[in-house]
């Protein structure tokens, strides 16, 4: 038999195959018995997982009991996506990085390749215990990554010999060459099912920050609180007057309306861009608008006071949740979030990620002296500053 006849037959066994089975049936048999040299022990470790998931466990010991023999297993319908690839790429070369979603693939090729301290971040967030992906949807996921890279990861199985998920895929994922970091992380992403605001703050910045291409995901939608409000430093409407990361954003509090007002007057006369959320026409979006603004900032000032306080008895504060998230996406060490106090008050402990807490960073009390002066002088000392 052919590549080409071959290919036939896989892509036409492959459309007979049931959705939910994710590439398997037991019912069915390829009858491959044409390889080269025997199929990889990643791609077999990969299907064996997906027997595993429908309990088939007999057969899936007897697929790596084939390989470990290193001879061709030919009962694996899972094992005709490795067929494929193996028809329509030449022998001498290896196959291009080609990644699990197809809504992926067109921005599989990062810009830029990751490094480890945001891999880090990011798998902390994919595997949080609460919102993150399973273990065992962690082992199939990056078993299939395996599979196309005949990468042998060190958690191929499930309960995990590490301390915790969040540990176990980040080294799963560093097992890869970082060129296919950026992919699989996308991928990962959009495997959560309900993923929630933190997830889709990771995908969108893992796009801006390495992607060569415009995120075609529409981003989450945040509703906000009714009492408060933000002003940013750039205008809603589509006019064009000031350019991307060319303005502050201020998250503040209604109830601190008139001393809100008096900081925009003194930034505005100090040269800094500016622009109040009241100038948001009849019939935008408010939610859009104020999500945009936050991303084309170079800095983020929370405005903290009692009233914020007084009101926030359950300890959640709406006000600078949307803030808390962007900094997420900067480095450790980066001046973007800049708290200030407008008047004596606790500075609440939100969690910005697995290492940094809103109560950690140095805030500024703008009712003393130099207080003012000390932000100016943060606003000009961010690294995002145009």
């Amino acid at each position: 038999m052919d590549r080409q006849s071959l290919l036939l037959r896989c892509r036409e066994l492959r459309g007979e195959l049931p959705a939910q089975v994710v590439g398997y049936d037991e019912g069915r048999w390829a009858g491959i018995d044409c390889f080269d040299e025997p199929p990889s022990q990643a791609a077999v470790r990969t299907v064996a997982n997906l027997l595993g998931d429908i309990g088939n466990y007999p057969l899936a010991k007897k697929l790596v009991a084939a390989s470990n023999a290193g001879v061709a297993c030919d009962d694996a319908i899972g094992l005709i996506l490795e067929v494929e690839e193996w028809c329509t790429q030449p022998t001498s070369i290896e196959a291009t990085l080609q990644p699990i979603h197809s809504s992926t693939s067109a921005r599989a090729i990062p810009m830029r390749n990751i490094p480890p301290s945001f891999l880090s971040h990011a798998t902390s967030i994919l595997g949080d215990t609460e919102e993150g992906l399973t273990g065992p949807k962690i082992v199939k996921l990056c078993n299939a990554w395996a599979s196309k890279h005949d990468i042998d990861t060190p958690h191929a199985s499930y309960p995990f010999d590490a301390p915790n998920k969040r540990t176990a895929l980040f080294e799963n994922v560093a097992a890869f060459p970082d060129s296919i970091w950026y992919a699989m992380l996308l991928d990962l992403c959009e495997s959560i099912d309900n993923p929630s605001d933190e997830v889709e703050q990771l995908r969108r910045t893992i796009e801006e920050r390495f992607g060569n291409s415009n995120p075609t995901t529409p981003a989450a939608r945040v509703v906000p609180d009714a009492s408060s409000s933000t002003t940013a430093a750039t205008p809603s409407k589509a006019s064009g007057r000031f350019s991307p990361k060319n303005h502050v954003f201020l998250s503040y509090c209604r109830d601190n309306l008139a001393q809100v007002s008096e900081l925009r007057d003194k930034l505005v006369a100090d040269g800094e861009r500016v622009w109040w959320d009241q100038e948001i026409l009849g019939g935008q979006d408010w939610d859009f608008e104020i999500r945009k603004a936050m991303k084309d900032s170079y800095a983020v000032v929370v405005c903290l006071s009692k009233e914020i306080e007084e009101r926030n008895t359950s300890g959640v504060y709406p006000e600078i949740i949307d803030a808390v998230a962007s900094y997420r996406e900067h480095a450790p060490g980066s001046i973007f979030l800049v708290p200030v106090r407008l008047s004596e008050c606790v500075v609440p402990a939100i969690k910005i990620d697995a290492t940094r807490m809103l109560d950690s960073l140095q805030y500024l009390d703008l009712f003393e002296p130099g207080g003012y002066t000390n932000l100016l002088r943060s606003l000009k000392a961010s690294t995002l500053r145009p």
